[in-house]
């Protein structure tokens, strides 16, 4: 937001925000990849990648908001408390914004329900939200949770008929099974995600920076994306065909808006001069990673107003904030170009009478000094990284690295245990960080395992170093422990070693136990208990009518009163074997 204030002539309350051409995310989900809007209620999920790649950009937003100190270096502790669909905007470049900030957070704002403002929006709610319990940043991240659910299966993870049931389910927070609910996402994601429902905040992750950097990872390792903004500049397209050329087409022919009093009030400070006022207006805006809305210059930007009164607005334009563009008046279009016309011939007039006059060079009195800029290059912390100019090392040390270097290309190797080692050519020039938003990911070194077992027809299951294991799933590269079972058979146990990035094939033979059955009959006289290899097996009279044991020579253990007494049994493989001890 870049400023609000009171229209004394109009009578009306307005806000003025930055331009964003772009689509809220309730509008997104309503569109399909055709550019066709579904009926009433029906929504369109988003692929995997692009609702990892939303998350990231909304995670880091409220890491920024939620990382903000005041002047004197205390955190401000911003909640956002409304993040949902409409509150979050796609740009048809491909950035994410969340808006809305500071208004969500008055609390009359939340209170009135019978504006429509919060009506609808429990569902996105956290359970201590709802509750009425002091919040944290963690409510965000729940309700970040709520809308990546949404993006991920085209549905609201809590449905009731009424505002009131509504309540109560967000309130009990009992998650659905995700396998069941998100059949086609991969059983990481699943894991996050459930992580970020947890009703306890404690349970939930713990940063919006923690949260990005691990949809980070598993955006790169199972989707192989690297430019987010280029994924969701096509998911715009797609969903809005030629919108975002339309509106930049109407903005190329708009003249420049004045500015809005927030941004002279803001300019002015910037430069140290006393406003009329002599108060400068604070802003904050999120756009996919660090950055305000101060560090864009607004003489750029078009002037926005957006009216604050609660007008009923339709469901196409939820979440938007862009109403109206303030244009010049043509005449002043013509001051400003017949102006520029002649300072134009002006300096052309100098500069051909300067080139009659000749001028003596002077040689440099001073040799040239190269040029050094700061370079940053954010990696994990448990990595290392090596800069070189050529075949010279300038710099190897543990990432992050922080230092001034000369404008120039540079070769970069960043190296990690357990991860592919990333390589690759940086061109500095002027101040650099790389990469631009959040930690350059890293793929982990895994391996794969091809297993067959025979019999093929038999159902069997595998664990892996006591875990379940399914084919496709990668592994670590080292020792492990194999274990097959199926119902009828010998269990199959075998030490394997995963080697990274290869594929380790395995057969594994299951074969079915050797025994036999043997039937004792009682003595005439007298009784017996029968042991197995120390084992009670049963008691004569009456008799043993099945006994299983291994196939072979067998000695059964008779015990009674006395010394016990030994008797060996030949156990024939699938056949009965009659012991008479009355013989």
């Amino acid at each position: 937001m870049l400023e609000f204030n009171y229209d004394e002539a109009g009578g009306e309350g307005y806000l003025v925000y930055e331009f964003v051409p772009g689509r809220t995310l309730s509008q997104l989900l309503r569109c399909d990849d055709r550019g066709l809007k579904g009926a009433s209620g029906e929504r369109f999920a988003l692929t995997d990648a692009e609702a990892i790649a939303v998350a990231i950009a909304t995670a880091r937003a409220l890491h920024y908001a939620d990382s903000r100190v005041d002047t004197e270096g205390e955190r401000l502790g911003v909640v956002h408390r409304d993040l949902s669909p409409p509150n979050i905007m796609v740009s048809f470049s491909g950035s994410v914004k969340v808006i809305d900030f500071g208004i969500a957070q008055a609390r009359h704002r939340i209170e009135r329900t019978e504006t429509g403002v919060v009506k609808g929006k429990f569902r996105y709610m956290s359970p201590e939200q709802l509750h009425g319990r002091t919040l944290t940043h963690r409510s965000d991240l729940y309700s970040l949770g709520v809308v990546l659910f949404e993006l991920l299966s085209g549905e609201p993870l809590y449905q009731a008929e009424d505002d009131l049931s509504l309540m109560a389910k967000v309130q009990a927070a009992e998650l659905p099974d995700l396998s069941d609910m998100l059949p086609d996402s991969s059983a990481e994601l699943r894991a996050v995600l459930s992580t970020l429902l947890q009703r306890d905040p404690l349970d939930r992750i713990a940063t919006g920076a923690q949260l990005a950097e691990r949809l980070q990872q598993l955006l790169v390792q199972s989707h192989s994306v690297y430019d987010q903004e280029g994924l969701l500049r096509e998911l715009m397209e797609r969903r809005f065909p030629g919108a975002g050329v339309a509106i930049e087409r109407e903005l190329g022919l708009s003249a420049a808006p004045a500015e809005a009093e927030g941004v002279q009030r803001m300019r002015a400070a910037a430069a140290g001069v006393a406003t009329a006022a002599g108060v400068a207006t604070a802003t904050m805006a999120a756009v996919g990673g660090v950055q305000t809305a101060a560090a864009v210059d607004a003489a750029e930007q078009p002037t926005l107003i957006h009216s604050s009164t609660a007008a009923a607005r339709s469901e196409d334009d939820e979440g938007l904030v862009t109403d109206r563009i303030l244009r010049d008046r043509p005449w002043g279009r013509i001051v400003v170009q017949a102006s520029l016309f002649l300072l134009v011939a002006t300096a052309t007039f100098l500069a051909a009478r300067q080139l009659k006059t000749p001028v003596a060079v002077r040689p440099p009195t001073k040799e040239f000094q190269a040029q050094k800029v700061a370079l940053r290059i954010l990696c994990p912390s448990e990595a290392e990284v090596q800069l070189r100019s050529g075949d010279q090392v300038i710099f190897q040390t543990p990432c992050p690295l922080a230092q001034e270097v000369v404008e120039g290309k540079y070769s970069v190797r960043v190296t990690r245990a357990g991860y592919n080692p990333r390589a690759f050519i940086l061109s500095v020039r002027g101040a650099t960080s790389y990469p631009d938003q959040g930690i350059l990911p890293m793929i982990r070194i895994t391996g794969s395992l091809g297993l067959s077992v025979t019999p093929a027809a038999v159902p069997f299951s595998v664990r892996i170093d006591g875990s379940p294991w399914k084919a496709g799933e990668v592994l670590l590269p080292g020792p492990h422990q194999l274990l097959v079972r199926a119902e009828g058979f010998n269990p199959y146990k075998a030490a394997i070693t995963i080697i990274g990035n290869q594929e380790l094939t395995h057969s594994a033979r299951l074969s079915r136990p050797e025994h036999g059955y043997v039937r004792i009959l009682p003595p005439k006289r007298g009784w017996f208990d029968i042991l197995f290899r120390g084992e009670k097996k049963c008691s004569v009279p009456p008799p043993c009518r099945r006994l299983t044991l291994p196939a072979g020579n067998q000695i059964l253990e008779l015990r009674s009163v006395g010394a016990p007494i030994r008797r060996s049994v030949l156990v024939r493989a699938d056949k009965l074997t009659v012991l008479d001890l009355a013989k």
